[in-house]
């Protein structure tokens, strides 16, 4: 069995790098290319909350079935249709084909997501989870870390339309044989059992995601709470880095490719040795720390005159912010049982989302308003969850379950 979760380990790390470098190739300029199909700031936005939307629903669903159907076809199907319909964003020709598209595709993301991270749980070496975490999300940086820089000079030469569009067509046909490998090669970590009737997959999901967070300790739902309003944060400037960037600040295409390929070297030469760290020292100091810093280097972005302050202010941001992700993240793997996993996460997602779902919507309004206004609510947002992890840190022994 531990050979097998070897082999799961190297497949997701093979799987997540493909998908990495065509993620690259065109999210960075994602937004712009919205807005210049005829989007809007205020529909870039609620286009946000859409999403969070779906992921309310779809969430749970997955969890229950990574859990009881098993992972590998939970994230290897609905992966490859994600695919297939990430292919025809190069073909749409205004924003609300776009649209629809975005939110087909976001439907499958939000049932591939928790049976992912649920297979990536189970594939983790015991007692080195954050470290064997920074290494599966660092190694498709070191691919993908030339992307951005990439992506920014074919912007420059065929312009956002033409540009992104192809990005998006290597990105899908990547994706494709990513969705493959794990329809192949996967060693399925749980036994699948059989979903016998409509109701199980319809209502059953929802029930057992409340069921799960009613369960969970006050110290866990803490934790919980603080991930979901910096989830929050995040999700109310998400679609607003590059917009601003561009619009605000002036800065070109190529700057702003170099900027996030800068970015990823930062975190390609940090991460593991920072995530080794945080599995000696524990992640819930580390955490309040983290939050801190993002609170602080969203401000040097939003209020940055010249273009070394403003670039500083994103690294160190999405550094703080990959990390503290990884973190709670390793920090939940050692403290839940492996069956309840798929379960467990789907409740932290759909907490999450519940929180966020007004978030990009909120974040295209206050962009509407004030364009640095997302940014400065997101620092103040930041500071309140480093607060709301103070009282977990002062009880030091976190229990999962409420007692019986």
């Amino acid at each position: 069995m531990r050979n097998s979760f070897t082999k799961n380990y190297l497949l997701i790390l093979i799987c997540d790098s493909l998908e990495a470098i065509g993620g690259g190739l065109y999210l960075v300029f994602f937004p712009l290319y919205f807005i210049e199909l005829g989007g809007t700031p205020e529909i870039l936005g609620l286009l946000g909350s859409l999403i969070m939307l779906i992921f309310l629903v779809t969430k749970p669903i997955g969890g229950f079935l990574a859990d009881f159907y098993g992972r590998k076809y939970v994230v290897a199907v609905p992966l490859l249709l994600e695919y297939c319909i990430i292919a025809l964003y190069a073909f749409a020709r205004n924003w609300y084909t776009l649209l629809i598209l975005i939110l087909i595709a976001s439907l499958l993301d939000g049932v591939v997501g928790p049976a992912r991270r649920a297979l990536i749980a189970d594939s983790l070496p015991k007692g080195k989870e954050t470290v064997s975490l920074q290494v599966l999300r660092t190694m498709p940086r070191v691919l993908r870390m030339i992307t951005p820089s990439v992506a920014g000079y074919i912007v420059a030469i065929y312009g956002i339309k033409n540009g992104v569009a192809l990005g998006a067509l290597v990105a899908a046909s990547l994706g494709v044989v990513s969705a493959i490998l794990y329809m192949l090669l996967i060693v399925e970590t749980v036994k699948p059992s059989t979903i016998k009737k409509l109701r199980d997959l319809v209502v059953k999901p929802y029930v057992e995601a409340v069921a799960v967070l009613k369960r969970m300790s006050s110290s866990v739902l803490l934790l919980a709470f603080s991930s979901s309003i910096i989830s929050l944060a995040f999700s109310i400037t998400r679609e607003f880095w590059v917009v601003y960037a561009k619009q605000i600040k002036g800065i070109s295409p190529e700057s702003w490719g170099l900027t996030i390929s800068f970015e990823r070297g930062v975190l390609l030469i940090f991460s593991i040795p920072l995530g080794w760290l945080i599995d000696v020292s524990g992640p819930l100091r580390s955490l309040i720390f983290l939050y801190f810093i993002q609170a602080f280097s969203v401000l040097f972005f939003a209020y940055g005159t010249e273009i070394l302050p403003i670039s500083i202010g994103r690294i160190v941001f999405m550094f703080s912010f990959t990390l503290a992700s990884s973190a709670m993240f390793a920090y939940f793997t050692k403290i839940v049982e492996r069956k309840t996993r798929g379960r467990f996460f789907s409740s932290i997602a759909l907490l999450s989302s519940l929180i966020s779902l007004p978030g990009s919507f909120i974040g295209g309004m206050l962009y509407s308003l004030y364009p640095s206004l997302p940014f400065l609510t997101q620092s103040i947002l930041s500071i309140l969850a480093s607060i709301t992890l103070i009282p977990v840190i002062i009880k030091e022994k976190v229990k999962i379950w409420k007692k019986s």
